[in-house]
């Protein structure tokens, strides 16, 4: 390894150990719901999506009602790549040369 990967790893590690004492306080305040110096922008961005979505913050959430949360996430995520696959050769501004996949290539993780 060069003398200049060495320096950048040093680095890193400086500015890691720098950063833990500052946004582990952060954390420990978000987590305990205690006012932090971002709270005057972001509490009422955090208000309005959890009036949008129906969510109690004061209420917990049962594991199974995350495990489904996760799972549809997820299953949606799959989803919308899978058509973007696809519709990439109808998509605007193509310059022409990008088909659609097919359907074996638009779901397959290997190469």
């Amino acid at each position: 390894m060069t003398l200049i990967g060495w320096i950048q790893i040093l680095l890193y590690c400086a500015i890691v150990v720098a950063l833990v004492k500052p946004l582990g306080g952060y954390m420990t305040r978000v987590f305990n719901g205690e006012r932090t110096f971002l709270s005057p922008v972001l509490r009422p961005v955090e208000a309005v999506l959890y009036g949008i979505s129906g969510v109690d913050e004061k209420r917990e959430q049962h594991w199974l009602t995350y495990t489904v949360a996760m799972l549809l996430f997820h299953v949606g995520g799959f989803l919308i790549l899978y058509a973007l696959m696809r519709l990439q050769g109808r998509a605007a501004l193509q310059s022409g040369r990008s088909i659609g996949g097919c359907r074996p290539i638009s779901a397959s993780t290997r190469r």
